[in-house]
């Protein structure tokens, strides 16, 4: 975990970071994908990225940097973040001694390559990250609508809330579409929609009679009809 609370720049200033925005999806987003999976012949699978933001390397390259967005207009921006490294992960002599500080290295630092939990850019790396290997398996950003995805050729439909999959697809197309995002990213095995829970929220699935249906729906037409606004 990366303490943000006590970062300098080389001046020993407090540090000032690019913060990228990351673009988490809505509660909309993922009932949208419910909806999908409704239909016939589909179902609704979720899956978790194994220490998501770790998967990413900690880009140097912030907006305003030669092929950026936004390099028009600000200027070129390139960062190094170091860190400094806890003992118990510090390289040993053979007798099990801090090897550096048998060096005469007091307090070595590191640069971090990896984008930790905790730093400021690291969700926006991340995104950047796990957007680009979604396109590779075929998903293009939905526009307007953060963080969902469609797969035009296979009619999939994904939502990605930070390091939470959850994709909605023909059923016999769902081992091979997890495999194939599989190549990429480090996911934990996929659970079924019903009786799991996503994003804090239990999920069940349940039929409903057409009786049912229409009081549901009488009662919005009533409720909500025209005459309302």
């Amino acid at each position: 975990m990366f303490q943000g609370n006590l970062v300098k720049d080389e001046f020993h200033e407090a540090a000032l970071f690019h913060e990228l925005g990351s673009s988490p999806a809505t509660l909309e987003g993922a009932k949208a994908v419910d909806g999908y999976g409704c239909l016939p012949g589909h179902l609704v699978e979720s899956a978790d990225a194994k220490q998501a933001y770790t998967q990413a390397l900690l880009g140097a390259t912030s907006p305003g940097s030669p092929g950026a967005p936004g390099e028009a207009t600000s200027c070129a921006v390139h960062t190094t973040t170091w860190v400094t490294l806890p003992k118990e992960v510090r390289p040993k002599t053979a007798d099990g001694r801090d090897l550096w500080r048998s060096q005469g290295i007091v307090d070595p630092v590191v640069p971090l390559i990896k984008a930790l939990y905790g730093h400021p850019d690291a969700g926006g790396y991340w995104e950047r990250h796990c957007n680009a290997h979604l396109t590779k398996v075929g998903f293009k950003p939905i526009d307007n609508w953060p963080s969902m995805f469609w797969h035009e050729e296979l009619k999939l439909l994904l939502m990605v809330y930070v390091d939470d999959f959850k994709l909605a697809a023909p059923t016999h197309l769902l081992k091979t579409i997890w495999a194939d995002l599989g190549k990429y990213l480090k996911l934990d095995p996929p659970t079924s929609f019903h009786n799991s829970v996503y994003l804090g929220c239990c999920q069940y699935e349940f039929g409903v009679s057409q009786d049912e249906v229409k009081v549901h729906s009488d009662y919005f037409n009533q409720t909500f009809g025209d005459e309302q606004y």
